[in-house]
């Protein structure tokens, strides 16, 4: 048995043969996986103690095989602790890494900033890359991944455990595509209290995409993610100031059970459009009623408004694209 302190909470690891305890996601979807030339990788933490802290992140650094270029085309949630695990997102890192251990995430983890998928509460089944790309790591690409896990410890509760991960099917049989992923929303949210539908946006807006898209990407797979004031979502494409499309809406949201949006033909963004996300939230009935405003924050009980979008050919660099009011941070 070892212990870790992560800051004033010592977590202790326990041996893995309590696996067969976990709690593993509800399957049903193939992604190509029984395919002889894929192979499988858990990113998963090992048995740990969770600090007795509403809001905890933890992280930890894997090294995977690097010999040569891999495609990741499913990715398989392993929930251990249903009750507690709020999400959790795997980053592509591009270093070496000494210390491979669970550590609360701090600002060195961000380093590993390229996201390859993220499950939130809520999600059930394999995540599928499209059949025409693969999401890349490997040689020259990335050598470790990191996992981002959010404990959301509503209760407080001492000596509750968690082993939560995400199991990646790869294949070095490369597919046509490269695929990535980027993250859009509103970081500077203020929900005035007792508020039935307060709607804030954020968008990648049409001067990042035009610096950082160098050709058209198409978009597959849409996750609108906001908190328990979130009651409606949804992203529309604006191209030259005008709405073209709406991509996705969920008209009503439950944090947690909400839809994933699988765009079957794939939605082309050019160089120069407006990729907006917009959030509605309630604060005022039932065990929404908020006295004071509420702001953006990491916790269950602030509030966020992304959506987590899913797209070909990948572009270099273009993993988030967020505002804070009206300011572009990314680009």
């Amino acid at each position: 048995m070892e212990t870790l302190q992560f800051g004033l909470v010592t977590v202790v690891l326990v041996s893995t043969c309590i696996l067969h305890n976990a709690i593993v996601t509800a399957l049903t979807k193939s992604c190509d996986v029984d395919s002889p030339d894929v192979k499988s990788i858990d990113i998963q933490l090992p048995l740990i103690n969770v600090p007795a802290d509403r809001t905890f992140y933890v992280c930890q650094q894997f090294q995977v095989p690097d010999d040569t270029e891999y495609h990741a085309i499913a990715f398989e949630p392993i929930v251990y602790n249903k009750g507690l695990v709020h999400h959790m997102i795997l980053f592509g890192c591009s270093f070496h890494i000494e210390d491979l251990k669970p550590h609360p995430c701090g600002r060195l983890d961000n380093r590993c900033n390229t996201w390859l998928v993220q499950w939130s509460v809520g999600m059930e089944n394999r995540i599928c890359a499209p059949p025409s790309g693969g999401v890349p790591f490997g040689k020259n690409i990335f050598s470790y991944l990191s996992i981002q896990v959010h404990w959301n410890n509503d209760g407080e509760e001492l000596n509750t455990t968690d082993q939560s991960g995400i199991r990646v099917y790869y294949t070095p049989k490369l597919r046509p595509n490269n695929v990535g992923n980027v993250q859009i929303g509103q970081n500077g949210l203020h929900i005035p209290p007792r508020s039935l539908a307060h709607a804030q946006s954020g968008s990648c807006s049409s001067t990042c995409t035009n610096r950082l898209l160098s050709h058209p990407i198409y978009l597959t797979r849409v996750y609108i993610h906001m908190h328990f004031l979130g009651t409606e979502g949804y992203i529309r494409l604006y191209r030259k100031g005008k709405m073209i499309q709406e991509i996705a809406h969920d008209w009503n949201y439950t944090y947690t059970s909400s839809p994933v949006h699988h765009l079957q033909n794939g939605v082309r963004i050019d160089p120069g459009d407006e990729i907006r996300v917009t959030c509605v939230y309630n604060s005022l009935t039932d065990y929404r009623l908020r006295e004071e405003s509420t702001s953006f924050g990491e916790g269950a009980d602030a509030e966020m408004c992304y959506a987590f979008v899913t797209y070909f050919p990948a572009v270099e660099k273009f993993s988030q694209c967020i505002q804070v009011d009206d300011l572009d941070v990314n680009c």
